[in-house]
């Protein structure tokens, strides 16, 4: 049951991937597509440090990226992410985690739940990205998580 979490954050950078592939390349960092996908990561990249109990203070997770230095936080944060999920087990899962959410309220969540959060926070605005993209004339990918499951067994 453990090993569902490392999946479903592969499954989240599969998809993050794909839409960041499918976008135009002439989008500007405000764009709406090019924008949300830049929160994903950044609130991605924010949980990671509120959970590793790191400084997160400086970081904004609504701070926007162009495509090429979104490619590369992508990346960065599968393999971060990936380092801080094999280590864990269910007394790990079950501990709390103590944070400050973005209006400096003090917050305790177990972290089982914060991951569950992380990778549903991005596919809500992966439906919103995919809403933009058909609104602007394109054609965004499909990234349901069976079909991660169907790729990833071939």
């Amino acid at each position: 049951m453990i090993n569902i979490y490392a999946d479903l954050f592969a499954y989240d950078h599969w998809a993050n991937c794909a839409i960041l592939a499918a976008l135009p390349d002439d989008l500007a960092p405000t764009d709406r597509p090019l924008a949300l996908l830049s929160h994903v990561a950044g609130a991605k990249r924010l949980w990671l440090l509120r959970l590793q109990g790191g400084d997160y203070q400086g970081v904004d997770p609504f701070a926007t990226m162009i495509q090429a230095e979104l490619t590369l936080e992508l990346d960065s944060l599968s393999d971060d992410w990936d380092a801080y999920l094999s280590h864990m087990d269910a007394t790990w899962l079950a501990a709390s985690c103590s944070y400050n959410d973005l209006k400096g309220n003090p917050q305790k969540s177990p972290v089982g739940d914060l991951l569950v959060h992380v990778v549903n926070h991005g596919t809500y605005h992966r439906g919103q990205i995919a809403t933009s993209l058909r609104e602007s004339g394109h054609q965004p990918p499909s990234t349901d998580y069976i079909l991660y499951s169907r790729a990833k067994r071939k």
